[in-house]
């Protein structure tokens, strides 16, 4: 049997050819789906390892997605989670491609503003309830307004 293993790294594009070992496609196609291989954390283990490179993992989460495989043996195909290459009349956008993505771009945008917006008040929020509990116990427990407010503050309407 001769096997390829083709590991993309999906950030940057780049390919590596892996080892595949004396196995059959079976059991390469569960090791790089089910098994060992099938996580971002041992799959760049192995990315690093075909250039004799040290991985960098630290012990992070495992993840799936960073790292996809090709699998071929004997010239079939056996397992392919890289992205399909586009054909060359793919690569020329339509007129309404173009403005449907920036119609997205547009939106995606606002949509970050409007996040960033919304973490900025609610720090602000939880900085107000800090300055409550801060008044409460060492300046004045006896306002009452403080409570109202802390109700406010919380959405306790």
């Amino acid at each position: 049997m001769s096997a390829t293993i083709e590991l993309l790294e999906v950030a940057t594009g780049d390919i590596r050819h892996i080892p595949a070992g004396d196995t059959t496609p079976e059991l390469l196609e569960f090791r790089w789906v089910e098994g060992s291989h099938s996580c971002d954390c041992n799959r760049e283990v192995e990315w690093h390892r075909a250039h004799g490179l040290t991985s960098p993992f630290k012990g992070e989460p495992c993840t799936t997605g960073r790292y996809l495989v090709r699998i071929t043996c004997d010239g079939d195909v056996i397992l392919d989670e890289h992205p399909p290459q586009p054909k060359e009349t793919d690569m020329k956008p339509t007129e309404q491609q173009m403005t449907d993505f920036v119609e997205h771009m547009r939106a995606a945008g606002q949509q970050r503003v409007a996040a960033e917006r919304i973490a900025q008040l609610e720090a602000r929020v939880a900085q107000a309830l800090v300055a409550i509990g801060i008044m409460r116990t060492e300046m004045c427990p006896s306002f009452d307004h403080l409570d109202e407010l802390e109700k406010t503050l919380k959405g306790d309407q």
